[in-house]
């Protein structure tokens, strides 16, 4: 007959960079895909401790640190994606918009892409008026780095770390730039 029982999952171990979609596009009744605005709320630090089974090896921290938050904006028909990462996961937020790359602060990285309703007041006739609407640029996919990873994950890039021919592309771009430079001052 039927019987109590919880459905979950448990982890015996879990790797160093923890990719989860939220699944912001739905199916409907009528076949339709629509996009979910609803509100979502997930954590810079993600402890998944209690997750992980009775013999798991508790050497290895279940903690990990937001790096990247992807970011959709639109619905289901069309819209922009663009992503705010946080290269070493302790310091500042860069929003990466298409070519351009510039600072971000932590509240429009994580609170503002959370979804749900947004708040906003305006004047109408003398009178404030109270209103909301739906968020439409959500996060929909994060990226988390295990702390006890994060030195090897997000280590600093080093020379030798580049490929040759990319060092050639670069150097021959820089040289290009330089000739270009000096052909405007000559001129």
């Amino acid at each position: 007959g039927l019987q109590r029982a919880n459905k979950g999952c448990n982890f015996t171990r879990l790797p160093p960079v923890l990719q989860l979609q939220l699944c912001r596009f739905a199916f409907g009744m009528e076949g339709d895909t629509y996009k979910v605005n609803d509100r979502y709320e997930f954590p810079e630090t993600l402890d998944l401790t209690k997750f992980m089974v009775e013999t798991a090896d508790t050497s290895v921290p279940a903690i990990y640190k937001l790096h990247t938050v992807f970011v959709h904006q639109g619905d289901v028909g069309g819209g922009h994606y663009y992503a705010f990462i946080r290269p070493d996961c302790t310091s500042d937020w860069y929003k990466f918009d298409d070519d351009n790359v510039v600072p971000a602060q932590a509240e429009h990285a994580i609170d503002d892409t959370f979804g749900g309703d947004e708040l906003y007041a305006f004047e109408r006739n003398g009178k404030v008026v109270n209103s909301s609407h739906k968020r439409v640029a959500n996060a929909y996919m994060l990226q988390y780095i295990r702390v006890d990873q994060l030195s090897q994950v997000v280590a600093k890039l080093q020379p030798s770390d580049i490929p040759t021919f990319l060092k050639d592309k670069f150097d021959g771009e820089i040289t290009m730039e330089e000739q270009k430079a000096k052909e405007r001052r000559e001129a």
